[in-house]
């Protein structure tokens, strides 16, 4: 990591060093968004739409209720615009069907009990999460941030 990035994730409070997870995780979002998006394509997958500029990296489990998987790609699918707004806000049930029929029901059974166990963001997950996205990002012929 380099000093910017390291000195704007922790900070001194009552004499100790905390992590700032906000700082991380925007980081990690970023690097995990380019790496579904690009194993995708640039393609929403769930249309077909190729129109790069509305297609957006989405969370199959939300981010929020699932922070273990949050940076994982096989947790990202490409969606359109338009198609994202459907899947969070219009029919969640559908979309998750339709995720369970692209990924296999083995490997969606297994991402939904991967998200099951606990997490705590912190320097050393960090550093974990950061190299596993850098190296998805160079396997997909893609440049590492």
């Amino acid at each position: 990591v380099d000093a910017r990035v390291a000195a704007a994730m922790l900070f001194v409070r009552g004499g100790l060093v905390r992590f700032k997870t906000g700082v991380a995780n925007r980081k990690l979002d970023r690097l995990w968004s380019k790496a579904v998006r690009m194993r995708d394509r640039f393609r929403c997958r769930w249309c077909g739409s190729t129109d790069r500029s509305t297609v957006q990296a989405a969370h199959i489990h939300t981010k929020k209720g699932h922070p273990n998987i949050r940076h994982d790609p096989l947790n990202g699918v490409s969606l359109c615009w338009k198609c994202h707004f459907r899947a969070d806000h219009q029919d969640r049930a559908q979309f998750y069907k339709w995720v369970e029929e692209w990924m296999g029901t083995e490997q969606y059974d297994a991402l939904l009990l991967a998200s099951t166990r606990p997490c705590n963001m912190n320097p050393t997950l960090y550093e974990t999460r950061l190299s596993y996205l850098n190296d998805k990002l160079i396997e997909l012929g893609g440049e590492t941030e």
